[in-house]
């Protein structure tokens, strides 16, 4: 008989949702957006990790396990381990320091330490946030195969196109041209 006692908590880092469908363990948990939080037991969460597609989402950083002692014991950190080595996710402010604090050099050690996906939000945060440090960005494109100025680019075509359609469409209201309802 499993002790399903202790739970391990589980955060997702993407702004998508996530879910984690595994009816072999009676597992099934929707994360329906960045900072969801679900639990799973952690006798089951040992199993699970032996599914490639679980562990690929525990190990690119697409859902996190926030208690150390819980990484330790399932033996995704290494003993006394005291702040992420093997699985990082950076939070927004870490990401904004890399953007805007950080020299090239640390931005390039620092990004050698985490996964695509992670590479992957940076670029979108910078791209969300007009973050464009020349140097880093074309360093996210190589890594990423994404160009952040492109993102913006396309954005604020995007934006402009918008607005555009907006103003004919006041344009037509005023002219008396009005849509049934």
């Amino acid at each position: 008989m499993m002790n399903t006692n202790r739970m391990v908590r589980f955060r997702n880092t993407t702004p998508g949702k996530v879910i984690v469908h595994e009816p072999a363990y009676g597992v099934h948990r929707e994360f329906l957006g960045m900072g969801a939080v679900q639990m799973i037991p952690f006798d089951i969460v040992e199993q699970l990790l032996w599914r490639p597609g679980f562990r690929n989402m525990i190990t690119a950083g697409i859902i996190y396990i926030d208690d150390m002692q819980d990484k330790i014991d399932l033996q995704l950190e290494e003993p006394d381990t005291k702040i992420p080595t093997k699985i990082k996710v950076l939070t927004p402010e870490q990401m904004l320091s890399l953007l805007k604090v950080k020299s090239y050099e640390e931005f390039v050690d620092e990004l050698s330490t985490i996964s695509i996906d992670q590479a992957n939000a940076i670029v979108d945060y910078a791209a969300e946030n007009s973050l464009i440090d020349p140097k880093k960005v074309d360093y996210l494109k190589e890594v990423t195969g994404r160009d952040v100025v492109s993102i913006i680019a396309r954005k604020r075509q995007a934006e402009d196109a918008e607005r555009a359609q907006q103003e004919r469409e006041i344009a037509r209201r005023r002219e008396g041209d009005f849509n049934p309802v």
